[in-house]
């Protein structure tokens, strides 16, 4: 119950890392289910094209260009949803941060 009870004293910083993993788990599938349907997107468009161009295009080889393309392309276009993903990584960061340091706080003894 005492772990229970410290962990739970840190009230803003406890719920504030909550809320921040569950954005972190939607913002990451959202932006990862982005960048896959770009490479999806991508590949069917540079297939295509190349079917157009010559007789006959390689799925992996407009696969492999699709990824090498996608990179750059959702670095920009998912800015935004990158920088939210990147904020919450912080504050969870920093969240652990603050436990491991009561932590060792608590095994030296000290409580301040």
């Amino acid at each position: 119950m005492t772990e229970h009870g410290a962990a739970g004293a840190g009230g803003d910083g406890t719920d504030g890392a909550a809320a921040a993993k569950r954005a972190l788990v939607r913002d990451l599938a959202l932006y990862s289910t982005f960048r896959v349907a770009l490479v999806v997107v991508l590949t069917a468009a540079i297939y295509y094209l190349g079917c157009l161009v010559t007789d006959q295009m390689p799925l992996v080889v407009a696969l492999l260009f699709a990824i090498i393309i996608a990179l750059p392309v959702s670095m920009v276009s998912a800015r935004t949803l990158r920088h939210r993903v990147n904020a919450n990584v912080a504050v969870l960061g920093a969240a652990r941060r603050e436990r491991r340091d009561d932590f060792r706080k608590r095994l030296q003894g000290r409580s301040e």
